[in-house]
């Protein structure tokens, strides 16, 4: 899940990621959450965000999946408000 916006990602060789995995373990731990709509994501199966965060070169990047609705959007935003304490 790139998290960086799109003045960053035109200024920068390098993205800033979240990841999203269908491993998922209950309970969920701080900072993770349900995709509700993965389906629309573009995802296979159902997964979480897991508060996981890097970067990579953006020339890395293969494909995109898809997109995270707005109910979906509210919730990583919830989850960086609790893990970066913003």
């Amino acid at each position: 899940m790139i998290l960086s916006s799109e003045t960053y990602n035109e200024n920068r060789p390098d993205v800033i990621l979240m990841a999203i995995t269908s491993k998922i373990r209950q309970p969920l731990e701080v900072g993770e959450a349900a995709v509700a709509d993965w389906e629309q994501a573009g995802l296979i199966k159902p997964s979480v965000f897991k508060p996981l965060i890097a970067t990579i070169e953006q020339n890395q990047i293969v494909r995109r999946i898809g997109a995270i609705s707005p109910k979906d959007c509210n919730t990583l935003k919830n989850i960086l408000h609790v893990v970066l304490d913003t």
